[in-house]
């Protein structure tokens, strides 16, 4: 697992009878995201501040991180409270995007400030939180937290009353600030954060030059995202018959929630061919794709999909030409998303020649599965694939006799690694026409792990 990466930050200050909307921008959808947000206010009478109405795009926190860390100087104030959203409750956009967050607190407030920091990579629960604070004159404020999972971000915040917020604010020596901000009084709010590569006890330190009326200090342990498994291959079974009827076994060691392809050839599609029954449960993703070139009765591609669940033994594709050939493969795949299997729309390539050339696809979600399906006119068969793939179908080649002259099969696919164009190398074939479909399918992104809630630990001194 890795830490959790810092995305961004922003601050803002409201004035009395404190309100506050600020622009907060975060990253792109399906990242593991978490944004955290922080309200800090100082009452001038011996009620405490309350906060209400907190949402971020209008939607509300899927919790809060902190209690009411509240302290009375004399007759005056302070509060500081925190809320956390995750990845469901956070926008769907597909690009990094600025939204705003709202808040507002009770009665009649001196100044405030709102803070919020975002992450990607996080776990999709509420964060370990250590919080104190103290009513006496300090020029400092050191704090310390005990990790519960190795690869943890730490986000450190201190809030101070001084009596010159000019100074500023200095976090730990290997700490990154990133908020240090104070308001035209001696309100002064500061976050920075660290990786803590092993669990143990990490302590921080704030530190500024003039002492304090008061400060409140907090840390929050975000955990890593569980590292997701990832796409595997599981098997495939090919079969090939002389109409009308063509039966796949289901491939071996199928599982509930695998994603399995059918990828089927009528070898003489003829205009008046087509399917008589097709098993019930399978959608058509690619349907009657021919080769290029024209040849008088070019073979033709339909592709089907489903999600397994409780599999028969084999599935049964029945055309009405009886003298045409029926050829396919049936692949099965593991940790596909299944809800949005794949991830960007096939692409299509038809052409004429010895090289078979599938048509590029550019993927959106990290380590996404590119799978190239490749056909040709004629049995002659395949003597190489897309370079740097696996072949799952080196080259299945089948002739009826009774009707046309075949069709040969190819399928290979390649972990894409990195978003973007993946273009499958062209493969070795004998001068034919030809036609390939590209898909991606997505990984899945795991269910979120279920929220973990670890003792929380404070004082009021």
């Amino acid at each position: 697992m890795a830490v959790p990466s810092y995305d961004t930050s922003s601050s803002s200050t409201g004035g009395g009878g404190w309100s506050v909307s600020q622009a907060h921008t975060i990253a792109a959808q399906d990242q593991n995201r978490i944004l955290i947000v922080w309200f800090f206010a100082m009452a001038g009478s011996n009620a405490a501040t309350k906060f209400t109405d907190v949402q971020y795009n209008g939607t509300a926190p899927t919790g809060q991180i902190t209690p009411d860390i509240e302290h009375d100087r004399f007759t005056n104030f302070g509060s500081v409270i925190g809320y956390y959203w995750v990845d469901d409750d956070l926008p769907t956009n597909g690009t990094p995007t600025s939204y705003n967050v709202t808040a507002t607190a009770n009665g009649s407030q001196w100044n405030g400030h709102c803070a919020a920091i975002s992450l990607t990579g996080a776990e999709q629960s509420a964060p370990d939180v250590e919080a104190r604070g103290e009513n006496e004159d300090n020029t400092s404020s050191s704090l310390g937290i005990t990790t519960l999972t190795a690869d943890s971000m730490l986000i450190d915040t201190v809030a101070i009353v001084t009596s010159d917020s000019s100074a500023g604010l200095s976090a730990t020596a290997g700490q990154t600030e990133v908020q240090d901000f104070g308001a035209t009084s001696s309100y002064r709010f500061g976050v920075a954060y660290e990786a803590a590569a092993s669990t143990g006890l990490y302590t921080q330190t704030w530190s500024w030059v003039n002492s304090t009326t008061f400060d409140m200090e907090f840390i929050l342990a975000i955990a890593p995202a569980e590292a997701a498994a990832g796409i595997s291959f599981v098997d495939s079974d090919t079969s090939t018959a002389t109409g009308p009827s063509l039966t796949l076994d289901v491939p071996t060691g199928t599982q509930d929630g695998d994603l399995l392809i059918a990828a089927v050839i009528i070898t003489d599609d003829a205009p008046d061919v087509s399917w008589d029954t097709v098993p019930s449960g399978w959608t058509l993703y690619v349907d009657d794709q021919a080769t290029g070139g024209a040849p008088s009765s070019p073979p033709k591609l339909y592709i089907w999909y489903r999600i397994a669940d409780s599999e028969p033994a084999s599935y049964t594709w029945t055309g009405d030409d009886i003298d045409a050939g029926y050829m396919g493969a049936m692949l099965g795949y593991r940790g596909v998303d299944n809800s949005t299997p794949f991830d960007a729309t096939r692409t299509i390539a038809t052409g004429t020649g010895t090289s078979l050339n599938p048509a590029s696809i550019t993927t959106v979600t990290a380590d996404a599965w590119v799978v190239a399906v490749g056909f040709s006119d004629d049995n002659d068969g395949y003597s190489g694939l897309s370079s740097g793939y696996t072949a799952r179908v080196a080259s299945l080649a089948f002739d009826p006799g009774a009707s046309g002259n075949g069709a040969t099969l190819g399928i290979c696919d390649i972990d894409a690694g990195a978003t973007g164009a993946e273009d499958p190398p062209a493969w070795t074939i004998a001068s034919e026409e030809w036609g390939a479909v590209t898909l991606a399918l997505r990984p899945d992104q795991g269910a979120p792990p279920a929220v973990e809630f670890h003792p929380l630990l404070w004082c009021n001194t």
